[in-house]
């Protein structure tokens, strides 16, 4: 179990940045505009 625990953990934290670089994308683009 530990080892999804880590897992998880990793997965989140891969979402997270994920989610970081599309807000700072339609960020960027909207500054296009």
């Amino acid at each position: 179990m530990k080892e999804y625990d880590d897992y998880s953990a990793k997965e989140q934290q891969q979402l997270a940045v994920c989610q970081r670089l599309i807000s700072e994308k339609s960020y960027l683009s909207q500054e296009e505009i």
